[in-house]
C-alpha cells in the first residue's frame, strides 16, 4: 500500500510539474501547432485580427503587382476586394477605373468612379477622372459639372484648373476658362500649352491685348513643341493685326472658334496653323497627362482621401 502511494504520488508530481514547465508548455504548443486543427485555428484568428485596412492594403499591393505584370483578370479581382474591405481606398479605385478602361470597358468605369465621389463628391482624383471620361464621349455639360463640385476638394491642384480651363473652352465658355487657366498659370507660369490656352479664349473674347501678351508669354517659356510654337507665332501675328479690327464671328461655328478663338480672318490662317489644328486641341484638352489615371490627383502613399 505504501509502495502504491507513493508512485501516484510520484505521478501526481511529475502532472504537476509538466504543467508548470515553461519548457513543458513551449513543447505541448508545438506539438499543437504541429498537429493541425488548433494550430490552424490560431493562424485563423490572427488572420481575423487584421483590420479591414490592413487586409485592404494587402489586396492593394497584390493588385498593383497583378497590374504591371500584364495579369489583369487577376488585379481586377484584387482591386474589387480592397474596395470592399476600405471602399475609400483611392489608389484601388483609381487602378480598379485604369484597368477597365484599358480594357474598353468605359460604363463599368464610370460605375467604379461615380461610386468613390457618392462617398466623397469633393474628391478631385476621382472627379477629374469621370470628367476626361464625360468629355471624351461629348458630355461637356456632365465633365463640367463633376469639375465645379470636385474643385473645393483640388485646392491648389493646377493641373485640375486647367483641365477644367481646356472643358470650358471647349464648351466655348471662354470667360470662365480664361479665368482657370489664369489661375492654373499662377501656380505654374511656365506652362507654355495653358498660355496658350488662357490667349485663345481672350482672344475669343475681343480682349486682343491680353492675348497677344498671352501668346507672346507662351513663346517664350520654350516648352512647346514646334508644331505649337509655329501655331502661338500665328495666331500672335493675327492678334496684333486685328487690334483695331471689330470682331467679327467665324463662318464655321464654334468648333473652329474653340480652335482658333473668335474676331479671326480664316483666310490668312495658313497651312502651318490648319496642320497644328488636331496638336493643339490634343494639347489644350486631352494631353494633361490625364491617360495615367493611376498616378493623377497626389494620392498619398496610403492611397487614401
Amino acid at each position: 500500500m505504501r509502495r502504491r502511494r507513493r508512485r501516484s504520488a510520484t505521478t501526481a508530481a511529475g502532472a504537476v510539474s509538466v504543467a508548470v514547465s515553461p519548457t513543458g508548455a513551449l513543447t505541448a504548443a508545438r506539438s499543437a501547432s504541429a498537429a493541425g486543427p488548433i494550430g490552424a485555428g490560431r493562424i485563423e484568428r490572427r488572420a481575423a485580427l487584421q483590420t479591414p485596412r490592413e487586409r485592404a492594403d494587402a489586396e492593394l499591393r497584390a493588385a498593383s503587382s497583378a497590374h504591371a505584370q500584364g495579369q489583369f483578370d487577376e488585379a481586377g479581382r484584387a482591386y474589387s476586394t480592397a474596395l470592399r474591405e476600405d471602399a475609400s481606398l483611392l489608389a484601388a479605385r483609381l487602378g480598379l477605373a485604369s484597368l477597365q478602361i484599358t480594357q474598353g470597358q468605359f460604363d463599368a468605369a464610370q460605375n467604379t468612379l461615380r461610386d468613390g465621389l457618392a462617398l466623397n463628391p469633393q474628391q478631385a482624383a476621382l472627379a477629374l477622372t469621370l470628367a476626361r471620361l464625360r468629355a471624351e464621349r461629348g458630355d461637356l455639360p456632365g465633365a463640367i459639372g463633376l469639375l465645379q463640385v470636385g474643385q473645393p476638394g483640388a485646392g491648389a491642384w493646377t493641373e485640375y484648373r486647367a483641365f477644367h480651363a481646356a472643358i470650358l473652352q471647349r464648351a466655348d465658355r471662354h470667360a470662365e476658362a480664361a479665368e482657370h487657366f489664369a489661375a492654373a498659370l499662377r501656380g505654374s507660369p511656365e506652362n507654355g500649352v495653358w498660355w496658350m490656352g488662357l490667349a485663345i479664349s481672350q482672344a475669343a473674347e475681343g480682349r486682343n491685348d491680353l492675348a497677344r501678351d498671352a501668346f507672346s508669354r507662351a513663346r517664350a517659356t520654350g516648352s512647346l513643341t514646334p508644331e505649337l510654337q509655329r501655331y502661338v507665332e500665328q495666331r500672335l501675328r493675327q492678334v496684333v493685326a486685328q487690334r483695331r479690327r471689330p470682331v467679327v464671328k467665324p463662318r464655321h461655328g464654334p468648333a473652329v472658334a474653340w480652335r482658333f478663338g473668335v474676331g479671326i480672318d480664316e483666310d490668312q490662317i495658313d497651312r502651318d496653323a490648319l496642320q497644328c489644328d488636331i496638336a493643339c486641341e490634343q494639347s489644350l484638352v486631352f494631353a494633361l497627362a490625364l491617360e495615367r489615371i493611376g498616378e493623377i490627383g497626389g494620392v498619398k502613399p496610403d492611397g487614401r482621401h
